[in-house]
């Protein structure tokens, strides 16, 4: 699990650095609101044991679950890199519940097989998403 929880969490601190800013459209200001959420969920899922199966199996679902949220909320010119990411974190967590905890080299196995699946799409789109949240959620002048 270390490998996908190391992918993760640069995900997720290069989006803990992001708030809201204050003149946004509604639309702009609901895709920061699920950013944020994600950033709390994140931040409370950071304090998870690995070695504690159903806690991780719920955060890393949850987590899916409000990529999802964020994907809804995200403006169509940037949704195909949000798609990437929350195909990515929902294969995660599909890999995760599917796998046996007890059996390390299959949930490994499992956990590999995602990464290679999106190896050469994930990077470019955490990339430009990132970018994408840092113009529209952070606060202070836009270019």
């Amino acid at each position: 699990m270390r490998a996908p929880s190391l992918l993760l969490l640069i995900f997720l601190l290069v989006l803990s650095s992001f708030g809201c800013g204050k003149n946004d459209s509604p639309s702009t200001q609901s895709f920061c609101r699920s950013i944020s959420e994600l950033q709390l969920n994140d931040a409370l899922s950071l304090n998870i044991s690995i070695n504690d199966d159903a806690k991780v199996r719920l955060a890393i679902r949850q987590t899916a679950n409000l990529m999802t949220k964020v994907l809804e909320e995200t403006p169509n010119k940037n949704q195909k890199d949000a798609a990437i990411i929350s195909a990515f974190i929902n294969s995660l967590a599909d890999a995760v519940s599917n796998s046996d905890f007890d059996s390390p080299l299959e949930r490994a196995a499992a956990l590999s097989a995602v990464q290679q699946a999106f190896a050469a799409s994930l990077y470019p789109a955490v990339d430009k998403f990132n970018a994408f949240t840092a113009r529209a959620c952070s606060p202070g002048p836009r270019a």
